[in-house]
């Protein structure tokens, strides 16, 4: 795939697997400039130091840095999972849609921004609290969609990096292990008209449909 980041780069990252000085590390190893927070509710009872405020405190001290101008931006209306419109709530279950989210004006203005600073040179993480990213609505709903339109994306783990593509794999080989193959789908008889990839592309809307189930935020009866 070709991508088109443009000059900078987008990454993800889960704090909870990190000491706020691995963290600290882990943004100056590559070279970021603009934190991103996209939890619903910035606040953690565990992970204390990671709370907004924290956060927010932490960026100010430039000898922490290197790049000594650092950004932390709360973007919760453009980014959260906690979506309480019931627009944006599955039609017969009261959880977030990801994909209907993803259409909202206020996701896709989230979205040009990213892709504004991108442009401009910015390397951006956006931080949540799971350390999987094929646990974390930052990968399953956001990473998907910069995916989808072309952008690179890497996620930040406490051994290493893992790129979108390779999240998709591995809930293609989670939801639809028969049927998965390194090379495209096996698929059935009643998929003879479709070709590898075209399989490949559907079932990875179920298996980004069935992961978007499984962790998405559910409106409880009040």
């Amino acid at each position: 795939m070709t991508h088109i980041n443009t000059s900078g780069m987008l990454y993800t990252i889960g704090y909870s697997g990190f000491t706020t000085n691995a963290f600290i590390e882990k943004i100056n190893l590559f070279n970021i400039n603009c934190i991103i927070d996209v939890r619903s509710c910035p606040y953690s009872k565990r992970f204390e130091e990671f709370n907004k405020e924290n956060l927010e405190y932490l960026v100010k001290n430039k000898n922490l840095w290197k790049n000594k101008k650092i950004w932390y931006l709360h973007l919760p209306k453009e980014f959260g999972a906690r979506q309480t419109d019931p627009l944006y709530f599955h039609e017969k279950e009261k959880y977030v849609d990801f994909e209907k989210f993803r259409s909202s004006q206020y996701f896709l203005e989230g979205c040009e921004r990213i892709k504004k600073g991108l442009s401009q040179g910015y390397n951006i993480v956006l931080m949540c609290a799971e350390i999987d990213p094929s646990h974390c609505h930052r990968s399953i709903m956001i990473s998907r969609w910069f995916n989808l339109h072309k952008y690179k994306v890497l996620h930040i783990l406490p051994d290493g990096i893992k790129d979108q593509e390779s999240v998709n794999n591995e809930l293609l080989k989670k939801y639809f292990k028969d049927e998965y193959a390194e090379n495209g789908f096996t698929g059935s008889l009643l998929d003879m008209d479709k070709s590898a990839e075209e399989l490949r592309k559907e079932r990875l809307r179920e298996a980004f449909a069935k992961r978007n189930r499984e962790i998405a935020f559910r409106v409880t009866e009040g």
